[in-house]
Formats: structure tokens, C-alpha cells, sequence
């Protein structure tokens, strides 16, 4: 698997690029990029995403982000790379 910060998002897997869902998900990815090793609490993830107006379902919106990437990784025979705990994503 291959990340560029740099420049556009990109995630290639065996098989070459994959299509990343939306502009939303590809900014959650980014911020678990930027935190790579560390816990990445959904707060930060929520004002990363949203900046200071967050929607009210805001959580339940980051859990579905966080769905849709494992499940387009899975899809393209990746592995699941995103973790989560009690307090955010990994």
C-alpha cells in the first residue's frame, strides 16, 4: 500500500490505484496518516473533518467514514489498517 501527503490521495493495492470515497473520508484518512502510530481521538477527527461546526451526528458520521474505508481496503484485497479503541481510530 502506498500514501502521498504531498499531493493527491492516493492508496494503490495489488491490483493499482483505488478510488477513495469522497472528500470526507480522504480527510479522515489523511489526519490517521498524520497520527500514524498514535490513537487519533474522534474529536480531533470530528474538527479536522468539520472545523468548529460539526453536525450533531458528527460521530456516527466518522464510524460510517471509518466503515467505508475498511470495507473499499477490503474490496481491494488490502488489509485493514485502520483500528479503532475506546477513544478514536489507529
Amino acid at each position: 500500500m502506498r500514501f502521498s501527503l504531498l499531493g493527491p490521495m492516493e492508496v494503490a493495492g495489488p491490483s493499482g490505484p483505488i478510488a477513495l470515497p469522497g472528500a470526507k473520508p480522504r480527510t479522515l484518512l489523511a489526519a490517521l496518516l498524520l497520527g500514524s502510530g498514535r490513537t487519533v481521538p474522534a474529536e480531533r477527527l470530528i474538527g479536522v473533518i468539520w472545523g468548529e461546526e460539526p453536525p450533531t451526528t458528527a460521530r456516527a458520521v466518522v464510524q460510517t467514514y471509518v466503515a467505508t474505508l475498511r470495507r473499499t481496503f477490503d474490496t481491494a484485497g488490502l488489509p485493514q489498517v485502520i483500528a479503532s479503541d475506546r477513544n478514536g481510530y489507529l
